[in-house]
């Protein structure tokens, strides 16, 4: 009888994305995730904080590689996050100093005398030195999109991602982050349809979106305002707890969520801080802030001011006052700062919220716009840039504008259609953009300079 050889029956059927992976990862007993590189409360030069996801009471070191050789961090905050909807869990910060500027360092996580992980993060750049960094917005959907943007901008190595809103969909909730961020963020196993190790190896900074910080029900949502967990950026904001301009959690859950937040809640929402020659300001732009009480303001023009020295001056928030999508039109509450971008001579501010990349002329007061810049011959700017980034992976919309450029606001000088993000060259004289796709391609390229 002649031998019958069976060949296994392939049924090859559309795969409807959810890219709520399970990454590779560390002895569960120790870490959670693999640690995110952060800015912690005091960012600067040879500086670095770690964030890292333990079961309760775990006792892991993190320790970082200086000459050859490897030095003990110091824990500067440990919370227990105790919310319905994700198990227990504690949230330990590390802080690192002497550091060498713009540099890639190994550090690594021990506990019970063994190697948990390890990996290589970039450092922030000293005054004088330049960087490359990445921004995107809008991205925390379980998408091919998000995966993709994700692995393109880890391949270019950043010193720095901004992230400008909309961090996790749909409500901002641990649970969330943890299907939706961390596994595309933090993949030790990287790829395009499965993300990368970006945030384990490169500092990342976010501004709150509507979907971060919108949801304030902590009885339907009890594991809400999880951006104040799981982000540990500078304490500098204007607002305590309990007061007007910050997003108050209701219902029962919220002394539960003020307590896993630790040092972030609620001042955390509004920082700035020096980056090489730069100046970033965060913001929160959601609509539960009145950026017209002068409280806000005064802290608002302050914070501006400590730019004054700098080369370059930036600012991040979600919610874009000018751009031309129909979807979102009119929410432009954020004009309300706009005479202060154009006082501190702000050259851009990165936005999310509307589901594309577009870019403005430079904007000046009372909707009017510098007609000789284009960013290509013409690139010094007499007023204020708006870059829409709102394409890191979420729900793409309006995407049909993308070729009716007659159908634009008088204003915009590029609009384009699909998943992107912007990578930024940083100089002391002139700073290049680029926007790359999904693919890697760069789609759209300008400049700024003096």
């Amino acid at each position: 009888m002649a031998s019958v050889r069976r060949v296994p029956v392939v049924c090859v059927v559309p795969i409807l994305w959810a890219l709520e992976v399970a990454a590779p990862r560390p002895d569960s007993r120790v870490l959670l995730h693999p640690p995110m590189v952060e800015l912690g409360a005091d960012p600067g030069p040879g500086k670095l904080s770690f964030m890292l996801q333990t079961p309760p009471r775990a006792t892991p070191k993190l320790e970082v590689k200086v000459g050859g050789e490897w030095r003990a961090t110091r824990e500067s905050e440990r919370v227990h996050v105790d919310l319905g909807g994700v198990a227990p869990h504690d949230v330990l910060t590390f802080d690192a100093e002497g550091l060498p500027s713009r540099a890639r360092v190994p550090y690594r996580v021990t506990a019970e005398g063994r190697v948990q992980f390890s990996a290589l993060a970039a450092t922030p750049p000293a005054p004088g030195q330049g960087y490359e960094m990445a921004v995107f917005g809008d991205c925390g959907g379980a998408t091919p999109g998000q995966a993709a943007v994700g692995y393109q901008a880890w391949l270019k190595k950043p010193s720095m991602t901004m992230i400008v809103g909309d961090v996790v969909y749909d409500r901002g909730r641990a649970s969330e982050y943890a299907r939706r961020f961390f596994p595309q963020y933090l993949n030790q196993d990287p790829g395009v349809r499965r993300g990368s190790p970006l945030f384990t190896e490169c500092l990342a900074v976010s501004a709150a979106g509507n979907h971060d910080t919108g949801y304030r029900d902590m009885n339907a949502y009890p594991d809400g305002l999880a951006w104040f967990v799981y982000w540990r950026q500078p304490p500098q904001g204007p607002t305590r707890t309990g007061e007007k301009n910050a997003p108050i959690p209701a219902g029962a859950g919220g002394a539960r969520l003020i307590r896993s937040a630790g040092s972030t809640y609620p001042r955390s929402a509004n920082f700035g801080f020096d980056y090489g020659d730069s100046h970033w300001t965060v913001l929160d732009s959601n609509v539960y802030v009145n950026w017209k009480d002068p409280q806000m303001r005064d802290w608002l023009d302050k914070e501006l001011a400590r730019g004054a020295s700098k080369a370059w001056r930036f600012v991040a928030m979600h919610h874009p006052p000018y751009h031309s999508s129909r979807k979102n039109a009119g929410q432009d509450w954020m004009l309300a700062v706009h005479d202060l971008f154009l006082k501190h001579k702000v050259d851009v501010v990165f936005c999310g919220h509307v589901h594309n990349y577009q870019r403005s002329a430079p904007m000046q007061a009372g909707g009017a716009f510098d007609r000789a810049f284009d960013g290509k011959k013409a690139t010094k700017a007499d007023g204020v840039v708006y870059v829409v980034q709102g394409a890191g992976g979420a729900a793409l919309y309006d995407q049909d504008l993308a070729q009716k450029p007659a159908a634009w606001k008088p204003y915009t000088l590029n609009y384009l259609a699909g998943n992107s993000f912007g990578w930024i060259k940083v100089g002391k004289g002139r700073v290049e953009f680029s926007q790359i796709d999904g693919a890697g391609k760069e789609i759209d390229r300008w400049a700024l300079s003096r």
